[in-house]
Order: C-alpha cells, then structure tokens, then sequence
C-alpha cells in the first residue's frame, strides 16, 4: 500500500512539472518584449498553402503562401493557385520633436513612451499540402516546360533600325518604332537613352486599364497587374505556363535629331522561371526621309 502511495506522488509530482514547465515556456513568450513596453500575447490561426514545381530543368522548388496571398483549386489529378505579390513603391517618412517651446526636451512624454502597450502576435499556421509530403492531396507535380532557344539573330534584326516620324497622336513629338520580336521571353533594356525604351508584352496585355492595350491584344483580367501611385500588385499562376511576349524597341523625341543616332545598348531576355541573360545590341536611330 505504503508503494502505491508513493508511486501515486511520484506521478502527480512529474505531472506538476510539466505543467509548470508549459506554464513558464508561455511566460518565457513575454522575454522579448521590449524594454520599457508592456507586452500581451495574441495568437492567430491562419491557413496556408504549400506545393512543388520544376524551378529548373533539374531542380524542384516549394512555395508556400498564407491564403491571403494565394488562392487554389486542387483537383482529384491537378491544381491551380494564383499567388499575389505586393510591392511597395512609396516610402513614408514620420518627423515629429520632443522639445517644447523652450527647447528643452520634455520629460513626460519620454516616460509616456515607456508606457505604450505592444502587442505579440503569435501565428499558428494549418498549412495545407498539395503534393508532396505525408498529408498530401494528389501526387501530381506539374512538368517541366521546355523554353526554346533565345533567337538572336531574329532580335537583332526587329531591334536594328528605328525610323521616327511627325508623332500623329502629338504633333508636337516625334515618334518611331520598330519590328516587332515575338518569342516566350521578357525583353528589359539597360543603358538605352532617355527618348527611347523597350516595350515586352504578352498576347494578353498587361495593364490595369483595357483601354490602353494595343488594338491587336486581347486583354483578360487574370493576367492583369494592378497599379496605383505607391503599390504594384502582381498576379502569378501555377503551375507556370508558356508566356508569348510581343516586344519592339520605340522612340519619343521633342525635335527631330540633325543626324542618324547610333546607340549600343544591353537587351536582357527573362523566360517564364525567372532565367535571365544578355546580348548587346546596336540600333540605329533615324528620321523618316521626306
């Protein structure tokens, strides 16, 4: 009897102190909290995403993303999700003083400081797994898609001359553009002049407002990028698919030039994993012969 006894408080001794232990792990919680705050704790529950995809011929990569920023539809043998990104153009700079009208600084609001209440936000994500994994929905991983080969000799040539004209939409410019490049990669300029600049859209043009896609596009509001005065909001589907872009070099100028305008410049083309390289490339500017 007197050996059940004691193993009874043996047991309810080790119970105890895990729970102690539990109760000082969520104490030790508060430890980061800021010198001179005072700190609470809250958790959030919040879902998530997570999948495989080819990054690379050979190379698999994993995204997850909270459910804020992606959305899925998962099948029985395939999904789609489409993954937000925003990106923050403007920065916003608060100046404010802790002097008053005599210059000297003002005590209380240094202790009023202290005494601001800062809350610790504790995440537990549930994160669903889509393919890969023990909790995995389906086993299907998207294949990889063969980019065809950069055509340089093509670029160079739709690339190679601008001619510039009386602007018809402005008679007051100048306007020129020209060939036209067509191929699944993403033209960006470096080192072209102020006048002149690279256009790279895709068959469905990339604008927040239809009205000014070229006339020959067709504008679908999945493929869109929102934008406003401080924020670029991007929308990026999965699994990837082939992107055809139209692409052509224009110029703007407010006089005519005097002379043909040679300018050598870097063109670097992106395919749709983010693969980016270079070629340097001539192009010759000039105004339209009467």
């Amino acid at each position: 009897m007197k050996c059940l006894f004691k193993r009874i408080i043996l047991v309810g001794s080790i119970v105890l102190f895990f729970a102690c232990d539990d109760e000082n792990s969520n104490d030790s919680l508060l430890d980061n909290c800021p010198s001179g705050y005072i700190c609470d704790t809250t958790y959030i529950d919040t879902s998530a995403y997570s999948f495989v995809y080819y990054s690379s011929k050979k190379n698999l990569d994993t995204l997850t993303a909270l459910a804020d920023d992606i959305t899925c539809e998962i099948q029985e043998n395939n999904f789609q999700c489409t993954l937000r990104k925003v990106f923050e153009r403007c920065a916003i700079i608060y100046s404010f003083s802790t002097t008053n009208s005599n210059n000297t600084t003002d005590q209380s609001l240094k202790e009023a400081d202290t005494l601001v209440h800062k809350e610790i936000k504790l995440v537990r994500v549930d994160t669903t797994y889509i393919n890969y994994g023990k909790k995995r929905l389906i086993d299907y991983i998207p294949p990889y898609i063969e980019t065809p080969e950069f055509q340089i000799n093509e670029f160079k040539d739709a690339f190679d001359t601008v001619v510039i004209d009386y602007d018809k939409n402005n008679e007051t410019n100048f306007f020129g553009r020209g060939s036209y490049f067509h191929g699944p990669y993403k033209i960006t300029d470096n080192a072209l002049p102020n006048f002149a600049l690279v256009i790279s859209y895709k068959g469905s043009y990339i604008t927040i407002n239809p009205e000014e896609a070229p006339e020959d596009s067709v504008f679908l509001p999945e493929d869109l990028i929102e934008l406003d005065p401080c924020y670029e909001t991007t929308y990026i589907k999965y699994p990837l698919t082939p992107k055809y872009y139209r692409s052509y070099i224009s110029a703007i100028l407010n006089k005519p030039f005097e002379k043909d305008s040679t300018v050598t410049w870097t063109a670097y083309y992106q395919d749709i994993y983010g693969v980016m390289d270079s070629i340097e490339v001539t192009t010759l500017f000039k105004m339209k012969e009467e």
